[in-house]
């Protein structure tokens, strides 16, 4: 699918689902692992992030890890345009709670198979529709691979804080639609959407689709200093 279309497709439900988040977790967070500023990148080039390599990693392997099963829908976009999508409405990683969504890599046959055969079909506020992929199809899902990562922490995240994290972006771009500023590291494959009075979006990508991916931003949206 083409990669605008599955970030469209992903924003909407986000934002459509209003996903509730809890309280941060008593546990004291364990600092070696999943936390979203520790990527890395793969001998091949793609990014690890959570414990997944985007373009190796299966969504068994990252439910396995996470230590427990996400939810699933397969969208059909108004253009006819298929994407399975894996997410967890209140996951707490090194207690930080937030959203976390994995997009699954597919054929667009198989997905669009699969959205027929779906339940409890939902139309979104854009035309977009979303089901339930049957058992089987579920199944077959999470031997899929994962090849983007969306995470919005609870806690806000302002833009002194990812410059201490992960040094200064790429680009500074101003999303005319959302007004949020979008700081780009496009070696990393990673996109921080910062909002003022909403929840900061995290979209990791292969480094090697992220100036595709990104092209209608920097084509639209306002450049930044």
């Amino acid at each position: 699918m083409n990669r605008k279309t599955v970030l469209g497709i992903l924003a909407l439900g986000l934002l459509a689902a209003g996903l509730a988040l809890l309280m941060p977790d008593k546990r004291p967070p364990d600092p070696g692992r999943d936390l979203p500023w520790q990527l890395k990148l793969t001998p091949d080039g793609q990014t690890r992030v959570f414990g997944v390599a985007l373009g190796h990693s299966t969504l068994g392997e990252a439910e396995a890890r996470i230590g427990e099963k996400a939810k699933l829908a397969v969208s059909a976009s108004p253009a006819g345009e298929y994407a399975a999508q894996a997410f967890y409405d209140e996951t707490n990683l090194q207690g930080m709670h937030a959203n976390l969504l994995f997009s699954l890599a597919a054929p667009q046959l198989e997905l669009q198979q699969m959205f027929q055969r779906g339940q409890h079909i939902a139309t979104t506020g854009d035309g977009a529709r979303k089901a339930e992929p049957a058992p089987k199809d579920a199944g077959q899902l999470r031997w899929t691979t994962i090849d983007m990562v969306t995470y919005i922490p609870a806690s806000d995240v302002d833009e002194e804080a990812l410059h201490e994290r992960f040094g200064a972006p790429t680009k500074r771009v101003r999303d005319p639609k959302t007004g949020a500023v979008h700081l780009l590291y496009e070696a990393l494959g990673l996109d921080v959407a910062v909002h003022g009075q909403a929840r900061e979006i995290f979209r990791y990508l292969p480094p090697a689709e992220f100036e595709e991916a990104m092209a209608p931003l920097l084509q639209e949206g306002e450049p930044l200093q």
